[in-house]
C-alpha cells in the first residue's frame, strides 16, 4: 500500500466517523435547546446531560445555569459550581463568569474574591462588558487581582476603568 493510501485512509475514515458524531451532537444541543426555551427543562436536562459529560461546554454551562436557578431541578449551587467550572475550565466565557459570580457571592463554594477576580478576568478578556464590571468592583474591595485589571486598563484609556480609580 502506498504512503498516500496509508495516510488518506485513516484521515477519511476519521473525518467521516467526526461529521457523524458532530451532526448528532449538534442535534441533541439543538432538541435540548428547543426544550429548554419551551421551558421542558427536565427534557433538555435528559439530552444535555450525556453531552456534558463528554466535555460539551454549552451544555456544561446550562446544566450549570439550570441548577443555579433551580430550573426542573431543585436549586443546587454546589451541583451549578461543578459544571460551571468544567465548562469554564475548556474556555467557555460564559461559564467563566457565572464560576466568578459565584465566588464572588459565596454561591455552592467558600467566597474567595481573589478566584472570582480569576474568573472575571478571563470572561472580560472574551468580551464580557459585565465581568469587567464586575473586577472593577473587586477593585474598590482591594483585590491584587482586580486592582491590577483596573489600573491597567484606566493606563490604557479605559474609561469606566478612569472612573472607578
Amino acid at each position: 500500500m502506498s504512503v498516500t493510501k496509508r495516510i488518506i485512509i485513516p484521515a477519511f475514515i476519521f473525518l467521516l466517523v467526526f461529521s457523524i458524531v458532530s451532526r448528532v451532537f449538534f442535534r441533541d444541543f439543538q432538541n435540548g435547546w428547543e426544550a429548554y426555551q419551551n421551558k421542558d427543562y427536565k427534557t433538555a436536562s435528559k439530552l444535555w446531560l450525556p453531552l456534558a459529560e463528554k466535555g460539551d461546554t454549552r451544555a456544561q454551562f446550562f446544566l450549570g445555569f439550570m441548577n443555579d436557578m433551580g430550573f426542573g431541578v431543585a436549586e443546587n449551587d454546589k451541583e451549578a459550581v461543578k459544571w460551571y467550572r468544567l465548562a469554564a475550565e475548556q474556555g467557555n466565557s460564559r461559564a467563566q463568569l457565572f464560576l466568578g459570580f459565584m465566588y464572588d457571592l459565596g454561591s455552592g463554594i467558600q467566597e474567595d474574591n481573589r478566584e472570582a477576580a480569576k474568573w472575571y478576568k478571563l470572561a472580560a478578556e472574551k468580551g464580557y462588558e459585565k465581568a469587567k464590571t464586575e473586577i472593577y468592583n473587586l477593585a474598590k474591595e482591594n483585590v491584587p487581582e482586580a486592582l491590577e485589571v483596573l489600573i491597567g486598563d484606566a493606563e490604557n484609556g479605559v474609561i469606566e476603568a478612569q472612573k472607578s480609580r
